[in-house]
């Protein structure tokens, strides 16, 4: 059942709605009913025509009663009755509703038999304008009630008056509001009509029932009473109800027979005779519930219990497709169209092409959906929300339902506030994050970071900010963990709001626990300090909390230190002279005495503690930084001076590197990254300048690049990222892509890295907020190299994947029309070469472990091309445009047996050189990155031939190598 708020809020759309159709009519016929059930029951409506002498600013009147005796000892008319008392009711959809009630006023004042008059509107009254009424009212002697469009939508919302709601604002039967929270409330009913029968007119009995139907049906305990109801309900199906009530009693029978019995018994006159007259009933609520009755038929048909003899399932759903398109067409307004397109989404769900759902044709109803949605004033957008996230958990988050989020959110954000929205949104991000889909979790929760912002629901933020972080460390991104956890215990530090210091002690409780991850345990040791004296100064102090507990670690840790290397151990010892030891405890005389960290063989600790680190321990205690991590298949290293202002622009550059390499893997941009070793040397010059990228190496092993931080620093609040430059160009440099490419692919995944990279304050501001230069960090003593080597990164963690398959630039047919014109090139001019090269055996193990690779012949002719080339123009000095000429009119010569090459003219200890040289054409014929020293790097071609097909593309051709 739909929640209160959002029962209230659709009512109130389907009021708006009545405007845009001029269903003067149906608002007057569904006051009259409410006023009969909330203000007092002895009304009759105002008859005869206008010309007759008008209606006198009355739409409907109360009428005198003198019964003073109870008709029934239950009677709700008596109780509810005026007597004697006369009160005139007036009603209007117009929207400037001020001068019609002042005339209405005016109206019944010159009647002069009525003291009381209550006014229905569907525009939305300010309390001000109200008072202002009554007391004009007042003046004429009239004692004057308002019910708005919001009170009115209210009202409705109740049990006892939903069926209003149901008649004339076509609200679907499942938004039925839930019943009494009392836990007696069904057992009355119960014993109140089980010797009770209804009467097929009352549209309060059947209220009643369905109430009890709908318990039953879904609440095993009232499974029993099941049947009663069904039987109660069929009286709905005799001649004296109206077709209405008969369709609804139709419909509550034949989803209580299924869901609650698993029977399709009987049902197939039922579910023949509500579709019968289907295109007669058009309004809103009845093709929901139509839309929603096929669900439940279909879903019988799958469980074979759907007989042959019922209605055909296929028809039912063309009907339903006919009747919502043609009425898109017919439709009044914005709110009806949105609503019928919404409806054709639910529709196509279920029209299942090779076996599944159609997303993109249902999300592109729904994109039109929310087109219309903008222009309509209080469309449900947050009801459809939690349909929509109920299939995201459904259909496990499809990339085709979640790209609608961004436009919905918006949407809420714009009718309901920005915070509503941010929670939808971190409340998808949670769903995500239950299933371990980081990339989905944090596309969520940067949403919601942005509308909490703009919202200003400053606890909300800090709360994503820190969930943010906890994702970030979770990949192994440390830094940019650092730079959230950090921005979150920045915000709650804030000294003028005092209710935000309870999230200080767990935000620092984060930053230790990702500091201790990256192995940095000096940095680790500070701020477990930080956040136990923030949990005693701003939190719930208990001596087993899991800060408490951090500061029991650092004596293991110190007693893990002092057994590996005495050295760096008294190394420490100037850091902490000013430790409060009555506190915390003394920790040098504590890690010296028996603990855990005596036990065992100290490799036997080293490699427990290291499943849980990304880098090596106790790595801040050298002199040379020394981070690593993985990202998109890259081992990534940095490497730098740790002194204060070296390390604090060295972090915040690995941590806006780790987002960009986030943003990438979020937005799934396909830059064609080679997985490769990348150790980047971080130094800053002084010079305040643009900073920049040196030479790019590569030694055999991993790429090295110097980097120079010394970037000047942007305007405070200011939207620039401080490195976006240098890492666009570090990433650009292990990209496949061409420049025009790898920009075009970048466009998206730049704009979120600019979104997640720019936190609230720069990294330098909100880590010297809690370790300003001069702290105990920078007291202790460095050596020149790290106590324990690194030994790979934690199997605690996950990394952001390679991409693989098919790259995004491929063409196939490109590709092989290029393959075609290969062959028809070599085979004429070198086919006889080709052979007698495979008589000799150096040459037949090299192309044939090129075979077993899955290299095609025309890879192997294009390389033995290539090697008759070399041979051919070895003794040309100088390239001048005639003798390019020649060479290109020898090259294009058929060979014949006696012209061919033999295996001695060629150098064939060289032949990995000659495919090597063979590269650099074919990453040009494929229209990549022209930069040729990435072929320095074994992984560079092996990609190419991953990514681009090559061992899979090929065409017919002539037999050229004999390789049996």
């Amino acid at each position: 059942m739909t929640k209160p708020l959002e029962l209230i809020r659709y009512i109130r759309y389907q009021l708006s709605e009545l405007g845009a159709r001029n269903a003067h009519h149906e608002f007057e016929h569904l006051t009259r009913h409410l006023a009969r059930a909330r203000v007092c029951s002895n009304i009759m409506p105002a008859t005869g025509p206008v010309s007759a002498g008008g209606d006198g600013g009355r739409d409907f009147e109360t009428f005198k009663t003198y019964s003073d005796i109870p008709l029934t000892p239950d009677s709700s008319f008596q109780r509810l009755a005026s007597g004697q008392r006369e009160i005139a009711f007036a009603c209007s959809l117009q929207k400037k509703i001020t001068p019609k009630i002042r005339k209405d006023l005016k109206g019944v004042k010159a009647i002069g038999k009525y003291k009381d008059m209550v006014f229905f509107c569907e525009e939305n009254l300010p309390v001000a304008k109200r008072h202002v009424l009554q007391k004009d009212a007042e003046f004429l002697g009239i004692d004057l009630q308002i019910f708005d469009g919001e009170a009115i939508a209210e009202l409705l919302s109740d049990r006892d008056t939903f069926w209003i709601a149901q008649s004339y604002l076509q609200i679907s039967s499942e938004l039925m509001p839930a019943s009494d929270a009392s836990p007696d409330w069904y057992q009355e009913l119960v014993a109140k009509w089980k010797d009770k029968q209804a009467l097929p007119f009352s549209y309060v009995d059947f209220s009643e029932l369905k109430s009890g139907i709908r318990r039953s049906t879904f609440h095993e305990a009232a499974r029993p009473d099941l049947k009663m109801w069904i039987e109660k309900l069929q009286v709905y199906r005799e001649k004296y109800s109206s077709r209405e009530l008969r369709r609804w009693a139709s419909y509550e029978i034949i989803v209580a027979s299924f869901r609650g019995m698993a029977s399709f018994d009987g049902l197939e006159t039922i579910v023949l005779d509500y579709f019968s007259d289907l295109e007669d009933h058009l309004g809103t609520g009845d093709l929901e519930d139509a839309v929603t009755l096929r669900t439940y038929l279909i879903r019988a048909s799958s469980m074979n219990l759907y007989p042959i003899t019922a209605p055909r399932l296929s028809e039912i759903q063309e009907r339903l497709v006919a009747i919502c398109e043609s009425g898109i067409i017919d439709a009044p307004g914005s709110g009806r169209r949105a609503e019928l397109l919404r409806l054709l989404g639910i529709l196509h769900l279920l029209i299942l092409k090779e076996g599944k759902a159609d997303l993109r044709t249902v999300v592109g109803y729904w994109n039109r959906m929310l087109d219309e949605a903008e222009r309509t004033k209080f469309f449900p957008t947050q009801k459809f929300n939690e349909y929509y996230e109920y299939l995201l958990e459904l259909y496990e988050n499809p990339p085709e339902l979640a790209e609608l989020a961004p436009r919905l959110d918006e949407l809420i954000a714009k009718r309901s506030g920005s915070k509503e929205a941010g929670g939808n949104a971190e409340a998808r991000g949670d769903k995500y994050n239950n299933k371990n889909d980081m990339l989905g979790t944090l596309k969520e929760y940067q949403r919601a970071r942005k509308l909490f912002y703009h919202g200003g629901d400053e606890s909300a933020l800090i709360r994503i900010v820190l969930k943010m972080a906890g994702n970030f460390h979770s990949l192994g991104l440390l830094y940019g963990a650092k730079y959230y956890a950090l921005s979150a215990a920045w915000m709650s530090a804030n000294p003028s709001k005092s209710a935000l210091r309870t999230y200080l002690p767990n935000a620092l409780l984060l930053v230790s626990e990702i500091e201790y991850s990256s192995g940095n345990f000096v940095g680790f040791i500070h701020y477990a300090y930080l956040s136990r004296a923030a949990e005693l100064m701003h939190g719930s102090v208990t001596p087993s909390s899991t800060i408490a507990e951090n500061i029991s670690h650092i004596y293991g840790l110190l007693g893990l230190l002092k057994r590996k290397s005495l050295e760096h151990y008294e190394n420490l010892k100037l850091g902490f002279s000013e430790w409060p030891t009555e506190i915390f405890g003394d920790l040098f005389a504590i890690s010296s005495g028996p603990g855990f960290w005596n036990e065992g063989l100290i490799e036997t600790i080293t490699s427990d503690v290291s499943t849980i680190l990304v880098d090596r321990p106790w790595g801040d205690l050298a002199e040379i930084r020394d981070v690593r991590w993985i990202a998109l298949g890259i081992n990534w290293r940095c490497t730098f001076k740790n002194c204060y202002e070296t390390t604090v622009a060295a972090e915040d550059f690995i941590s806006q590197l780790q987002i960009a390499l986030l943003s990438i893997s979020i937005e799934k941009a396909d830059l064609i990254l080679i997985p490769t070793n990348v150790n980047l040397a971080l130094s800053m010059d002084g010079s305040n300048n643009s900073g920049g990228i040196g030479e790019i190496e590569f030694n055999g092993k991993e790429w090295h690049l110097n980097i120079n931080l010394s970037v000047k620093k942007p305007k405070p609040k200011s939207n620039i990222n401080r490195f976006g430059e240098i890492l666009i160009q570090i990433i650009g440099k292990f990209s496949l892509l061409n420049t025009r490419d790898f920009m075009s692919y970048s466009t998206t995944w730049l704009n979120t890295f600019m979104d997640i990279g720019f936190s609230f304050r720069s990294y330098e501001e909100v880590l010297s907020e809690f370790t300003p230069k001069g702290t105990f960090v920078d007291k202790i003593k460095l050596s020149s190299k790290a106590p324990f080597e690194f030994t790979g990164v934690g199997s605690t963690f996950y990394s952001l994947p390679e991409f693989s398959g098919i790259a995004p630039n491929y063409d196939r047919n490109k590709q092989l029309s290029l393959i075609s014109s290969r062959y028809k090139a070599a085979i004429p001019n070198i086919q006889y070469t080709a052979r007698n090269l495979l008589t000799d055996a150096l040459a037949t193990n090299y192309f044939n472990s090129l075979r077993a690779d899955g290299m095609k012949d025309w890879y192997l002719l294009c390389i033995v091309s290539g090697m008759v080339q070399t041979i051919k123009t070895a003794e040309i000095l100088e390239f001048t445009p005639e003798v390019i000429e020649e060479i290109l009119k020898i090259s294009r010569q058929t060979e014949t047996p006696q012209s061919a090459l033999k295996p001695e003219d060629f150098d064939l200890s060289h032949l990995p050189a000659f495919e090597l040289a063979f590269a650099p054409l074919l990453i040009s014929s494929l229209e990549l990155n022209t930069d040729h020293n990435l072929l320095n790097d074994p992984i560079t071609l092996q990609t190419v031939k991953q990514r681009f097909n090559l061992r899979v593309d090929d065409v017919d051709h002539p037999e050229i190598f004999a390789w049996e």
